[in-house]
């Protein structure tokens, strides 16, 4: 008679599985780049090499994905009022690909400069600033929010 005895998972199988499960937990709530993915398995205490092969292995499967990142990212941001300048600066200290975010950007439907017009008008209605500490009040406001200066030119008039 042969001896069947189950497979032993080794410690090494269990870290990675538990990475994986841990990882596939918080893909469920929302997409992530991969290295935002990676730096979080990490804080978790996950070893290095399990969160490597298990975000290698998420993106082989087409479950982890820095342009589906990206993408959602844009979309999220435009819709609290962002600028492109602040939403590429940001996609990029998560470790997306810059040319993932040319390529996201330039292929967007919006609008830059109605979206600023959007965000003039939430935020001071429709008027005019009367005095230009009052213009550069608003530009500097406009400029954190992520949009160029030539942008925000063409938006803010200041005829004093």
């Amino acid at each position: 008679m042969i001896d069947q005895q189950p497979e032993q998972n080794t410690a090494e199988d269990t870290g990675e599985s538990d990475c994986r499960q841990q990882a596939v937990r918080y893909l469920a709530r929302r997409e992530y780049a991969q290295l935002e993915l990676g730096r979080k398995l990490r804080r978790k205490g996950h070893a290095a090499v399990h969160c490597d092969r298990v975000i290698a292995e998420l993106v082989s499967q087409n479950l982890l994905s820095d342009r589906r990142y990206a993408e959602a990212y844009l979309q999220s941001r435009v819709r609290k009022g962002l600028g492109p300048m602040r939403i590429r600066v940001a996609l990029e200290e998560v470790g997306v690909d810059k040319e993932i975010i040319d390529d996201v950007m330039n292929n967007v439907e919006i609008e830059w400069t109605e979206q600023l017009k959007r965000q003039v008008l939430k935020k001071y209605g429709d008027t005019e600033p009367e005095t230009y500490k009052e213009w550069v009040k608003r530009a500097r406001f406009l400029n954190k929010r992520g949009f160029s200066s030539e942008q925000i030119q063409t938006v803010l008039e200041f005829t004093h």
